[in-house]
């Protein structure tokens, strides 16, 4: 009885904290000229585990809003930053700038009275998954001219990873292939990771923090086999979930009900995919993962 009553806490833990006041602070990075938020509980706290949250390419923080507050509800500080994937002059910035804002970000937050710095934990969207690739210690062996852009077998709808190419003569390739492990993450997860297409077995067995990866066979952007199963296979502390065969690859960000037409794409989904229910499941594998890794 106690087993299956555990299981429900578990399944439900997303909903069992609900009233719990969240707080959210803004701040800026100045040594990234990028912005962030805190999430945490309303008044004083003692040290906390800390989780950091990396949006997909050309998203914000608040993308998995729907994340951040329930770790916070689950005891957690959080932080979201965003990544200024776009340059002024209209161009992309390099993709390695990623791991570098979290680790200024660390710098920073790991100073507040209420963050356990021994104690953190990671969650990367889509090409936040790359960002924690590459701070969990795999090194991008492949990241290079012939590479960056994705074969055919690697990915179902190319349209985004093509407006790469215009780029490729200026991209710093050598800073790609470097490593950017931070000790400081002890744990991570990934949501429908992506660009496996840039990293090895032998450059993913350098990733030594477990990790859970979750995903669904239905991502109509990146093929899952050819990158969720292969980075669970490649990663030797690896743990792949999946959810509903249906869903595609936005399905983890923020449900809502009303948007443009234009963004329909990323926040309708096909018909019987609950994205709320999604959400929640997810909830409960990454607060059980956490638990185990952080706690």
């Amino acid at each position: 009885m106690l087993y299956y009553l555990f299981l429900l806490l578990l399944l439900f833990g997303c909903e069992s904290k609900k009233s719990l006041e969240v707080e959210t602070s803004e701040h800026r990075l100045e040594t990234r000229d990028i912005s962030y938020m805190i999430w945490k509980r309303e008044g004083e706290l003692g040290p906390s585990p800390l989780v950091v949250i990396s949006h997909g390419f050309g998203g914000k923080g608040t993308n998995q809003a729907w994340l951040a507050r329930d770790l916070v509800r689950q005891g957690y500080v959080v932080a979201t930053l965003n990544h200024r994937d776009f340059c002024l002059c209209g161009g992309f910035r390099e993709l390695w700038e990623r791991p570098l804002d979290v680790q200024a970000l660390l710098d920073e937050v790991t100073e507040l009275p209420y963050v356990d710095s021994d104690r953190i934990g990671m969650v990367g969207y889509s090409m936040g998954s790359l960002t924690a690739l590459w701070l969990g210690g795999a090194q991008a062996a492949k990241y290079d001219r012939e590479h960056l852009i994705p074969s055919p077998d690697d990915v179902v709808d190319d349209i985004y990873f093509s407006r790469l190419e215009p780029l490729l003569d200026a991209v710093n390739y050598e800073k790609g292939r470097q490593t950017y492990r931070d000790v400081r993450i002890k744990a991570y997860v990934m949501l429908a990771p992506t660009w496996a297409w840039l990293f090895t077995e032998e450059g993913c067995s350098s990733f030594e923090p477990p990790s859970l990866l979750i995903a669904s066979r239905g991502d109509e952007l990146v093929n899952t086999e050819a990158n969720a199963f292969v980075l669970a296979d490649w990663i030797p502390k690896a743990k792949l979930k999946e959810v509903d065969s249906r869903a595609g690859h936005f399905v983890f960000l923020n449900q809502k009900i009303s948007y443009w037409p234009h963004q329909a794409y990323l926040f309708e989904d096909l018909e019987g995919v609950d994205r709320e229910e999604i959400h929640r499941v997810t909830c409960a594998e990454i607060t059980q993962f956490f638990r185990a890794n952080l706690l």
